[in-house]
């Protein structure tokens, strides 16, 4: 069964933003122990065709191995096939399986227990396919054909279902999928780049033509699903492809179904109603898209790693015995990493709408054990870090507001990590702005930031782990938050404690 989406206010989406983050053990608790986990995780689409597959280049990983980070790849000669593929497999490629990790497998972004609830395709104007990691290759979705399209231009197109995540997270299932929607973005952006694409893309947000793209992937039933983002790909210096779905002329975005069923949460059809007002950002505020802007940031910083070791070296973080959590170890770190990831943090997102949220974007760190840098609280500012103020045991009271604190049962690491980065902004300041969709583009812009910093701490040897774990009542008078600020996500690097032989999974 489903239903038109609604038209949502302002207050309500405001409501629903604090009911996931101040408001969640208020007003709004997670349903009890007992409910069921419903999930679609494991399942493809109903209309991919697993009979025959268009596969993938080989190679990515040897391309990336002698490609020192954080440079791009020589390219001479290769074709503009190929470059996509090997950026596809280098975003989105599997990396490693770890015997003791509660969850596996590992791929080159992070994602809420290794379930990867953002599906990648490719598409043309009347072809779609979806990407398979774990066969390299693309299945046909219909009756598209097993081959590389070899006419027209090409999309990639991302979107998140929602019911990959179990039920039991509730409302922070919305959230959570957009904001790996935001790490997936620029986890395309950078393969591409590396591959010698940087200004050969062009990223489309959803507009009046997203019913029409979700129709064409075979994203059903709809009311599991994100709208795509869509990146269309072409040879740089080349003119820009036009859209693979022609948009409908109307300004009136489209009836997309918001309530399904199949899936025993009740607030899944409010996280869907809230991705669906993405559609309603004003596009005269906030024209077009900025186009061809990079994933990278300026002034490489060589990390004596190559791209294929940054990438298997990217972690969230580990424990032994299949524990939860993540164990860390006090570490002193040179300068270098943190300018790195503040580079990656100035790297603005692609499109106009999104540059303009970011920039209502705070983000803060807490900083430990690094060289130049006296612990305490820091504010980015200018594209360097501000000391707030000065605190030897800031990272502990930290860790006393993190929601999975050190039991015998999961670690807790954030007393030792070098940054505990916050991404926060005023929820009611964003909507009042950008209208109801403007907290859907703030998911987004977050996780393209997130992504930044998980590369950039993996090139100095240290895990990042990004979450929305931390309780703001706690948080804010430690930090100095402002009324009204909501962390959106936060990411906590550090040095690992624990390491263990694992299996190698790229290609």
């Amino acid at each position: 069964m489903t239903a038109a989406r609604p038209i949502l206010g302002a207050d309500e989406v405001v409501r629903y933003a604090f009911r996931q983050g101040p408001g969640r053990d208020l007003v709004a608790p997670l349903g009890p122990p007992e409910r069921p986990l419903t999930t679609s995780f494991g399942l493809l689409p109903a209309d991919v065709a697993t009979d025959r597959m268009c596969p993938l280049a080989w190679g990515t990983v040897d391309l990336l191995e002698d490609t020192a980070y954080p440079h791009t790849c020589p390219v001479p000669g290769m074709s503009i096939r190929d470059r996509i593929q090997h950026a596809l497999v280098m975003a989105f490629g599997l990396q490693r399986r770890e015997p003791s990790n509660l969850f596996n497998d590992h791929r080159a972004c992070a994602s809420v227990r290794s379930r990867f609830p953002v599906h990648t395709f490719v598409n043309t104007a009347s072809e779609a396919w979806l990407l398979d990691v774990y066969r390299h290759g693309l299945l046909p979705i219909r009756d598209s054909s097993p081959d590389w399209p070899d006419q027209g231009p090409v999309h990639v197109a991302l979107a998140g279902r929602y019911t990959h995540l179990p039920s039991l997270y509730g409302r922070l299932r919305g959230p959570l999928v957009e904001l790996e929607l935001g790490i997936s973005l620029r986890s395309l952006l950078v393969g591409l780049e590396v591959f010698g694409l940087a200004g050969g893309t062009d990223v489309q947000l959803p507009g009046a033509g997203a019913g029409a793209l979700m129709a064409q992937l075979g994203l059903a039933p709809a009311a599991e699903w994100t709208v795509p983002l869509s990146v269309a790909v072409h040879e740089p210096g080349q003119p820009q492809p036009a859209r693979a779905i022609t948009d409908d002329p109307s300004p009136t975005p489209p009836a997309i179904a918001v309530q399904t069923e199949d899936d025993d949460d009740p607030t899944l059809a409010e996280a869907v109603a809230v991705n669906r007002a993405s559609l309603e950002v004003p596009a005269v505020a906030h024209p077009g898209s900025s186009g061809g802007g990079g994933a990278l940031p300026d002034g490489r910083r060589p990390a004596g790693r190559s791209w294929s070791e940054v990438l298997w070296n990217r972690s969230a973080g580990r424990m032994p015995r299949e524990l939860a959590g993540v164990s860390g170890r006090r570490r002193r770190v040179p300068a270098a990493a943190i300018a790195d990831a503040v580079a990656w943090l100035a790297v603005t997102p692609p499109t106009s709408p999104l540059e303009a949220v970011a920039r209502r974007i705070t983000i803060s760190a807490c900083v430990q054990d690094a060289e130049g840098y006296p612990t305490g609280w820091y504010r980015v500012h200018q594209g360097g870090l501000d000391l707030d103020h000065g605190d030897p045991t800031l990272p502990a009271r930290l860790e006393a507001c993190y929601g999975q604190g050190l039991s015998i049962e999961a670690g807790c690491a954030v007393r030792h990590a070098n940054m505990v980065w916050l991404l926060s902004a005023d929820a009611a300041a964003l909507v009042d702005e950008f209208g109801p969709g403007g907290w859907t583009f703030a998911q987004y812009v977050c996780g393209w930031m997130a992504h930044g910093l998980c590369l950039s701490a993996a090139a100095h040897g240290l895990y990042a782990r990004p979450s929305r774990a931390f309780d703001e009542f706690l948080l804010h008078p430690i930090v100095g938050m402002r009324a009204g600020e909501m962390v959106l996500i936060s990411v906590v690097s550090g040095a690992g404690r624990f390491t263990e032989p694992m299996l190698d999974l790229r290609t």
